[in-house]
């Protein structure tokens, strides 16, 4: 999917940040940064315990796999972001009904559908909650 590739783009201009590995790590790791901002917000949305969610931060930013994808020019870390922000959103306004979370909520599934396949199904259930809550 090309928007990772995007990202990166111009960053490819400098030799020494490509063939060194920095150019991915520059996109990867405000991603992870953003993904662990918006996953301590999902949770202290759901649970209003900042307990809970510095519990559900610490575990998220330690864990070796998301560290090592922050690390790398793959495109999850992009994919991760978009993805935690989308649900995020989605979770403020169903509990606020403020138009612009929607919104927001829809414009990062449009990108995360940009990035990887896996953000589709992400769109189907995003669609499937919002029709849910619409007939209440």
């Amino acid at each position: 999917m090309p928007l990772p590739e995007l990202l990166m783009a111009p960053l490819a201009f400098s030799a020494s940040l490509w063939h060194s590995g920095l150019a991915g790590a520059v996109v990867a790791a405000p991603c992870f940064c953003y993904a662990a901002i918006r996953l301590w917000g999902i949770i202290e949305l759901v649970t209003s315990d900042r307990w809970a969610a510095w519990c559900g931060f610490l575990i998220f930013a330690t864990n070796t796999n998301v560290l090592y994808i922050q690390t790398t020019a793959l495109p999850e870390a992009v994919l991760l972001a978009f993805t935690v922000g989308a649900v995020f959103h989605l979770v403020r306004w169903m509990e606020t009904r403020n138009l612009q979370d929607l919104v927001s909520s829809a414009l990062l599934t449009a990108a995360a559908t940009l990035t990887g396949y896996e953000a589709w199904v992400l769109l189907v259930a995003e669609l499937v909650v919002i029709l849910l809550l619409d007939r209440r």
